[in-house]
């Protein structure tokens, strides 16, 4: 059976109501809902004369709005908004009154969102009942006072919201809620009030305004660079600290001998020259002469390659570091790290003397015979790189080299470099 909007079923079925006089006091209802420019509050009043004030009157004012929120028999917004603020306001004790305003503010409800949102505002909102704002008249702050029997003088901030609330329009709550927002929170229009004064240890002092400028292609270009600079320097210091898998390695090796090599050695170079106490950010963040012995024994390529670009760079600071590696304890790592970098750059001769007695005595004194015959092998092969590359540097620790040969005369390697050395001393 067709079903108009005039005539709902709901009408029809309930006891007590003919099917003329239902319908026309829902249509009456449904004109009166459609109201846009009209103050919720005058809404209320013109509703209340029509129908009437009595218990019957209001029970069945909540039936009909409950209804028809829930079977969505409401078709524009304006109908919803004042609905929802009859609702709330007339009917708040009504069965299924509060769930049904519950869910018109959920957003599964399918509703827009100014409605969504009025309804959730009205669900929070202090209940007034309906002869209290028929008796208030138009709305206003002192009359709607008046009408809930309080004082008109001064209104805190509840009460000035519930006022205003009162006062709205359907069309006003529609247009705040496509209005851009501005900076201001609202919620439906509702006033929030002034925010909390912040404690005193949440009071932060007043910071100066900066002036930001863009950036011109050089600055952008230093500012790359220093941030590849401080990666470099990070993956130098885990290097010092722990191996890394050979892609890195040569990646790292690789990022030495490119653009941020003069950088780098520039920061090394103040690392060494100033210390701590340097100005430079990055030779507070350079790798230190003291990480060389770590990155020797983890990563013996890596330091090499940093001795050789720092000695082309700056032979003075090279030498600080290379004296870090000659200083330590001799191993596998430390005699390939010196002889790669005798064979493509020259030490200087205090370096490479200081390296090779440390080395003899690490020799002579090793107990293990299989580890002393690995050592001297290594050494006598680090000494022939020398012979052939830097011959002068090995005048002041040739002596101590002879001696060390005869010493170790059982291994081969010695017998042959002990040779070599009498011939160079001739």
């Amino acid at each position: 059976m067709y079903m108009s909007r005039s005539a709902p079923q709901w009408c029809r079925l309930q006891p007590g109501f003919p099917m003329q006089q239902a319908a026309h006091t829902t249509s009456d209802l449904l004109r009166l809902l459609a109201a846009e420019g009209a103050p919720f509050a005058d809404v209320a009043a013109a509703v209340a004369a029509r129908f009437g004030g009595d218990p019957a009157s209001r029970a069945w004012l909540a039936r009909t709005l409950v209804t028809l929120l829930r079977d969505g028999l409401l078709y524009t917004e304006a109908e919803k908004l004042n609905a929802a603020y009859l609702l709330r306001f007339a009917a708040a004790d009504a069965p299924g009154a509060r769930e049904a305003l519950l869910h018109l503010s959920l957003p599964d409800s399918g509703e827009p969102a100014a409605v969504r949102a009025w309804a959730a505002s009205l669900a929070t909102a202090p209940t007034w009942q309906l002869e209290q704002l028929q008796a208030a008249g138009p709305a206003s702050p002192s009359s709607l006072r008046q009408a809930a029997g309080l004082d008109p003088a001064p209104m805190s901030q509840d009460a000035a919201a519930a006022a205003l609330m009162h006062r709205r329009s359907p069309q006003q709550v529609l247009a705040d809620a496509a209005a851009p927002l501005d900076g201001q929170v609202q919620f439906c229009g509702l006033p929030l009030g002034p925010a909390p004064p912040l404690l005193p240890w949440q009071q932060e002092a007043p910071q100066p305004q900066l002036l930001l400028q863009p950036l011109s292609p050089r600055q952008q270009a230093a500012a790359q660079q220093q941030q590849q600079l401080a990666g470099l320097q990070s993956l130098l210091s885990q290097a010092a600290s722990s191996p890394l898998v050979p892609a890195t390695q040569q990646r790292l090796v690789d990022a030495l001998c490119g653009s941020l090599a003069p950088a780098l050695t520039e920061a090394m170079a103040e690392a060494v020259d100033g210390g701590a106490a340097s100005s430079s950010g990055g030779a507070r963040d350079a790798l230190q002469p003291h990480h060389m012995r770590g990155l020797v024994e983890h990563n013996s390529s890596v330091a090499a390659e940093l001795l050789l670009v720092l000695t082309a760079r700056h032979p003075a600071a090279a030498a600080v570091y290379a004296a870090a590696v000659a200083e330590s304890p001799m191993s596998a790592q430390s005699v390939e790290c010196i002889s790669t970098v005798i064979a493509r750059a020259e030490l200087p001769d205090w370096v490479l003397t200081t390296f090779l007695s440390n080395c003899m005595q690490d020799t002579n004194a090793c107990q293990d015979a299989g580890r002393q015959s690995r050592q001297v092998k290594l050494l006598c092969a680090c000494v022939g790189l020398a012979l052939q590359r830097q011959p002068a540097s090995l005048a002041e620790a040739l002596p101590e080299l002879q001696a060390f040969c005869i010493q170790q005369s059982r291994h081969k390697p010695a017998a042959d470099l002990y040779k070599q050395l009498r011939d160079l001393g001739q």
